[in-house]
């Protein structure tokens, strides 16, 4: 396998890791791929499932900040309002 390749293999994470990376237990991942609101999980063996980690992330990047989370020097409160401020001025 050439370094074009490696790059573009597509990754799976096992349960554990997906969550580890998103926070939610195993119960509640499962619980928002059946609403849909969650990546599908894919077959990789008779025994054996994983989620495709691009899937995972693009999950995790679409969720809002929470409330007061601190980004940079800014809360998402104070960078809402900075962009609403600058689109006045």
């Amino acid at each position: 396998m050439n370094k074009s390749q490696s790059i573009l293999a597509p990754r799976f994470l096992r349960i554990r890791d997906v969550v580890v990376r998103t926070g939610l237990s195993r119960s509640r991942i499962y619980s928002l791929e059946a609403e849909g609101g969650f990546p599908r999980r894919r077959q990789l063996s008779e025994r054996a499932v994983a989620w495709h980690e691009n899937e995972v992330a693009a999950w995790i990047e679409s969720r809002p900040l929470a409330r007061g989370a601190v980004v940079g020097d800014e809360t998402p409160d104070e960078l809402t309002m900075n962009r609403s401020d600058a689109a006045f001025t």
